[in-house]
């Protein structure tokens, strides 16, 4: 058996910051113009995929740099298309509805990578598929609503492909948005 040693940073997980893939600012203006209608967290977040939340407190961000940039040091570029709108049901039959990133492997080797370095903060595990790598743009507060409006949205939308060359690191202070705290480049 393997112990692992963790450091008080690691025990100390925050809702105020998060490791996330974020889009160009340049794809943000159709993504939140949805938002605008459908994700009351707007205003607190930026476009994002998260993949660590809750990180560590923002007190802590810059001592874990090296921590990330360690942990995806054989990640490789790639480009991540979101082309389909889809839905999770809650156990209060609400819906939140998400863009699906594809293709979803490299987001999954990517999440894997950052649980093996980090794997107290392994918050998937708490759901029956487990990582589902999604960037929310709303909720509904029935499932049948959830349904129409991906069927409503998915009829519309032109997919947006990006480049996905960095980890974005973001923090927040107590009411406000999150920023941007540092980006970890992947392997080009």
């Amino acid at each position: 058996m393997v112990k692992v040693l963790m450091s008080n940073l690691d025990v100390n997980r925050s809702s105020r910051s998060a490791v996330a893939i974020v889009p160009p600012e340049s794809l943000w203006e159709p993504i939140n113009a949805i938002r605008k209608k459908y994700d009351r967290e707007i205003v607190r977040w930026m476009p994002h995929i998260n993949l660590v939340f809750p990180f560590v407190h923002p007190d802590g961000l810059e001592e874990q740099r090296d921590r990330l940039t360690a942990a995806v040091a054989t990640v490789s570029t790639w480009e991540v298309t979101l082309g389909r709108f889809r839905y999770f049901k809650h156990s209060s039959n609400r819906a939140s509805v998400w863009l699906d990133p594809q293709p979803r492997e490299p987001l999954e080797a990517l999440y894997a990578a950052l649980v093996a370095q980090y794997p107290h903060l392994d918050t998937a595990q708490r759901f029956e598929a487990g990582f589902t790598p999604h960037l929310t743009v709303g909720q509904t507060k029935t499932l049948v609503l959830g349904r129409r409006l991906v069927d409503e949205l998915n009829e519309s939308w032109r997919p947006l492909t990006f480049g996905v060359d960095a980890l974005t690191v973001m923090r927040r202070n107590l009411r406000a948005p999150y920023e941007v705290a540092y980006r970890v480049a992947l392997m080009g």
